[in-house]
């Protein structure tokens, strides 16, 4: 499945309405996550922060080549990075605190509701990739099996 990652899939951005809708959006949400990402970098962990913006990455690459195999490893590595994010939470909320602040890890909880939101748009991108992949058929989708 995740052998052609990275290659173009030739699938129109116009192809149809919803996915010309859910290219805006995954765009939007590539900036704001692309904004998170640098705002963790610089204030609270850099290695935290470098993590959001490999996410954002991910983002744009679905978005520029519209692969639906990126699309999985968005929601992958955001649900691993949503664990460590309730852990992290979970010590600051216990009486571990460290010198950041009460208002940088309240910006930080922010990341949890983009999380969701962003990881179930990217879902939706997956499915209407998916179902145009499989809609063109295995002969004209390099490394596609129909199972």
């Amino acid at each position: 499945m995740l052998g052609n990652c990275c290659e173009d899939s030739g699938i129109d951005a116009n192809s149809t309405p919803l996915l010309t809708k859910l290219l805006a959006l995954l765009w939007v949400l590539f900036i704001v996550q692309l904004l998170l990402g640098a705002f963790q970098c610089l204030f609270i962990s850099f290695s935290a922060g470098f993590f959001i913006l490999l996410l954002s990455a991910f983002l744009y690459f679905a978005y520029n080549y519209r692969n639906y195999s990126l699309c999985v490893l968005y929601v992958l590595w955001t649900c691993m990075d949503q664990a460590f994010t309730v852990l992290t939470l979970g010590t600051y909320a216990a009486g571990q605190r460290n010198k950041s602040g009460d208002v940088l890890h309240l910006l930080v909880s922010l990341k949890i509701p983009f999380a969701m939101v962003a990881t179930w748009f990217t879902f939706l991108t997956y499915r209407e990739l998916k179902a145009l992949t499989a809609a063109r058929g295995p002969s004209n989708a390099p490394g596609y099996s129909a199972f």
